[in-house]
C-alpha cells in the first residue's frame, strides 16, 4: 500500500514534508492551467518525487447531469482532453464522486433521471480510457447524494460497463451504513480508497484514540485492489505535527493485516 493526501498544487511541499508518498490532486484545476502551468506542475512534482496517485473533483458541485442546460457532449470531449493530461503526469486513475451533481429526487421523473445519469457516468469512463486512465466511482452518502450511496448500487452500475471501477471511503461507509465486509464483497473492483476521521464533521487526520477503530477499516481495504490510500483530511488544522503521527498509525495497521 501506499499513501497519498488531498492536495491543490500549492500544497505539495507539505505533502512532502508530512511524508506521503504521493498526493491526490483536483481535476477542475488541472484543467484551468495553460500548458506553460502545466509543464510547471509536473516539474514539480518531479523535484519534489511525489506521484500523483488520482484526480478528484471531476466536475464543479454546481453543474447537474440532468439540467438541461448540461452539454454532455461537451462534457465528454473535455473528459478526453482531460485524460490527456492526467497521463501526462504518470496518473492513471480520476475520481467520479460529485455527489450533488448526480441527486435524484423522489418525483415520478426519478428512473428517467436515474437512467441518464448511468448513461453519463458509463460514458465519462470511456472518454477516459482513451489515454488509459481509470475511473473509479464513489459511493458517496446521503449527506451528499440521494443516488450510488452504496458499494452495492455502485457496483451494480461498474458491471455494465467498461473502464469503470470503485472507490471505497470510510467517511461515506460509515455515514451510509455499509459494512465494512462489504468491501470484501466488491474487492475485485475496488481500485482507490480515501480516509480521514468519519466520525467527527470536519475532515481531519485519523489519529489513534480519536473514537474510531480504524482496523474495521484497514484490514479489508488492504485486500482489494486499491494500491493507494488517500488521506482526504481537508480541514486537518495541524499538519506539521498531526500528520507524520496520522500516517504512521495508518501505515502500521495496513502493515500488521498485509503481513498477517
Amino acid at each position: 500500500m501506499k499513501y497519498a493526501c488531498f492536495a491543490k498544487a500549492r500544497d505539495l511541499e507539505r505533502v512532502k514534508r508530512t511524508g506521503f508518498d504521493g498526493t491526490e490532486l483536483d481535476l477542475c484545476e488541472l484543467r484551468r492551467l495553460d500548458e506553460r502551468e502545466y509543464a510547471g506542475l509536473k516539474e514539480k512534482l518531479s523535484d519534489l518525487g511525489l506521484k500523483v496517485c488520482a484526480f478528484s473533483w471531476i466536475m464543479e458541485n454546481t453543474l447537474h447531469i440532468c439540467d438541461p442546460a448540461f452539454d454532455r457532449e461537451a462534457w465528454l470531449r473535455q473528459f478526453a482532453r482531460d485524460a490527456r493530461r492526467v497521463a501526462g503526469l504518470g496518473c492513471g486513475t480520476v475520481v467520479f464522486a460529485a455527489g450533488p451533481i448526480r441527486r435524484v429526487g423522489g418525483d415520478a421523473g426519478a428512473p428517467a433521471r436515474k437512467e441518464a445519469i448511468n448513461a453519463f457516468i458509463l460514458k465519462a469512463a470511456e472518454a477516459f480510457a482513451g489515454h488509459g486512465v481509470r475511473m473509479a466511482l464513489e459511493t458517496v452518502c446521503f449527506d451528499y447524494t440521494d443516488y450510488l450511496t452504496a458499494l452495492e448500487e455502485s457496483a451494480a452500475l461498474c458491471a455494465g460497463g467498461e473502464n469503470l471501477y470503485l472507490l471505497t471511503d470510510i467517511r461515506h461507509l460509515v455515514r451510509a451504513g455499509d459494512e465494512p465486509d462489504d468491501i470484501l464483497r466488491f474487492a475485485d473492483r475496488i481500485i482507490h480508497a480515501h480516509i480521514d476521521q468519519p466520525v467527527r464533521p470536519e475532515r481531519v487526520a485519523p489519529l489513534p484514540g480519536d473514537g474510531y477503530r480504524y482496523d474495521f477499516f484497514i484490514r479489508r481495504v488492504v485486500q482489494t485492489r486499491a494500491q493507494w490510500l488517500s488521506f482526504e483530511c481537508h480541514d486537518e488544522p495541524d499538519w506539521e505535527w498531526h500528520g507524520p503521527v496520522s500516517l504512521d498509525y495508518i501505515k502500521s495497521l495496513a502493515d500488521k493485516y498485509t503481513n498477517a
